[in-house]
């Protein structure tokens, strides 16, 4: 198919290529011989001649016609190679796995992102209920401290009184066995 449509690109180039160069031959012509001459082309020759500015007239109009025919011909769509076709779908295939493979990803990422956000929600209020129990345990040790520093000042204050009361009661004691 490639192969008949350059062969239908190089006849309609080159048919153009010849309408041009009879559009060039005869303004040259006209530029040479002036208004009124007459051409026998081989063609026409039989039917007798022809003005010079109508044959460069048909020129013309030949090669824009030619021109228009090569560019249609050029330019048209072109049928699909199978073999394209087949590596599109191949390529279309393999994007296809791969999308679903990257969405199973994204998807697996995203579950495995919420059960570290819920296993970090937990620890975290494990932590904060550990923090809240140590403040507790720090004030409940912190009343005990006061607790006991006033039961050993009151023990200290206690131990002198006694100690002053005994000291008293044996000095009293050996005053009386001097005596």
């Amino acid at each position: 198919m490639v192969v008949k449509r350059a062969i239908y690109v190089w006849i309609s180039a080159f048919a153009t290529f010849l309408a041009i160069m009879c559009s060039f031959a005869m303004a040259v012509l006209l530029i040479n011989e002036g208004a009124g001459a007459v051409v026998r082309p081989y063609i026409l020759g039989v039917f007798g001649g022809l003005s010079v500015e109508s044959y460069l007239w048909i020129s013309v109009t030949a090669t824009f016609i030619f021109l228009g025919v090569t560019c249609m011909i050029v330019f048209r769509k072109q049928p699909v190679d199978p073999e394209i076709v087949k590596m599109f779908l191949k390529v279309g295939g393999n994007l296809s796995a791969l999308r679903e493979a990257q969405e199973a990803s994204i998807t697996e990422t995203a579950d495995q992102l919420e059960y570290n956000r819920t296993v970090n929600q937990k620890f975290l209020g494990n932590i904060k209920s550990d923090v809240e129990e140590a403040k507790e345990m720090l004030a409940l040790l912190e009343n005990h401290r006061k607790a006991i520093e006033k039961i050993r000042l009151d023990m200290i204050s206690a131990i002198e009184k006694k100690a002053g009361e005994t000291g008293e009661k044996l000095s009293a004691d050996l005053k009386n066995k001097k005596q």
